[in-house]
């Protein structure tokens, strides 16, 4: 193999295709996957300093230092790893692939959409369960599949297209800062009232690192809805009540695209919070819709890995 060749298939937009290839073929058992581990380690550390009884000054001092000391652990040493190994690429691929993990989800949810489908709902409720924090006893079918289809979005943007940017734009470093921002806003969620003010530091660095990938997958699917035929509205009219504004522009233009029902109230504990509903079809006409999201989110994730591997391809050809 050339020495071109070899710089090529090492370059970032390649690694990047190697490590979604390698996210979808090959098996992870879930308790053996780092984030796990990272996800056990924040519930722990959020049971512990995070009080009900305190004010809210210092369960948001006590966020903060949860935030950084994770960051800390976790980030620093990996990096330390990195910098200093004698195959640097092959140690960031392993962090890239480890950080595309999506696997889990995606079987859960489809195991869901299964239960849901063949009537089993008390079955689908305790299978959602396990992948949210929040109340999922009195979900109707409907219910479950909004809840599947919003964490299929979720999952594709926060999980794979942030991260697939944070790799091209930042290297290993920034892509471990935005999945570890995403995972811990799943154990400390900010929509929760026990919560809010613990997990203000770690909803501020998630907000400011997926501002751009939502708003971009936001872009994207409200031209194809445009090429659909569907009429254009613009983003400033979107409601976004209760919901971080790029997601509820995201929402709006799947729920256009699909013709999903998506978004609206949810509860934490038995307290029911309001959010931002969109509306869209029945449970059962929504079932058979499910797959055009999976499609396109493959589609957008294949069009980013071939776009930044052209532009490799260019700068190399010009630089020679």
């Amino acid at each position: 193999m050339s020495e071109s060749s070899f710089a090529l298939l090492t370059s970032m937009p390649a690694l990047l295709v190697l490590a979604l290839l390698a996210e979808r073929l090959i098996p992870i058992a879930e308790q053996w996957h780092p984030l796990t581990w990272v996800r056990l380690f924040a519930t722990y550390l959020g049971k512990k300093v995070n009080k009900a009884e305190h004010g809210a000054a210092q369960q948001r001092l006590a966020g903060l230092l949860a935030l950084l000391l994770v960051l800390l652990l976790i980030v620093l040493p990996l990096v330390i790893i990195w910098l200093g190994a004698e195959l640097p690429d092959a140690i960031g691929f392993l962090l890239l692939w480890m950080c595309l993990r999506n696997q889990h989800q995606r079987k859960q949810l489809r195991w869901v959409e299964q239960a849901t489908a063949k009537g089993h709902k008390r079955a689908a409720r305790a299978l959602l369960g396990r992948e949210v924090l929040r109340d999922t006893d009195s979900l109707s079918a409907q219910g479950l599949i909004k809840t599947c289809a919003e964490l299929r979005v979720f999952g594709v943007v926060e999980k794979q297209f942030a991260v697939a940017l944070g790799w091209l734009s930042g290297g290993p470093l920034l892509v471990l800062v935005v999945r570890l921002s995403s995972e811990l806003r799943r154990v400390w969620p900010y929509e929760q009232s026990l919560t809010r003010q613990f997990s203000l530091a770690n909803e501020i660095l998630f907000r400011l690192l997926h501002a751009i990938p939502y708003t971009l997958v936001a872009m994207l699917l409200w031209l194809y809805a445009l090429l659909r035929g569907r009429k254009p509205v613009r983003f400033k009219h979107i409601p976004h009540n209760g919901w971080f504004r790029p997601q509820a522009w995201l929402l709006f233009c799947v729920s256009r695209v699909s013709q999903l029902g998506l978004g609206g109230p949810l509860k934490y504990r038995g307290h029911r919070y309001w959010r931002q509903r969109f509306a869209g079809i029945s449970a059962e006409q929504a079932a058979s819709k499910l797959w055009q999201w999976s499609w396109l989110s493959d589609v957008l994730l294949l069009l980013l890995a071939a776009s930044a591997l052209f532009v490799e391809l260019l700068l190399r050809s010009i630089q020679a």
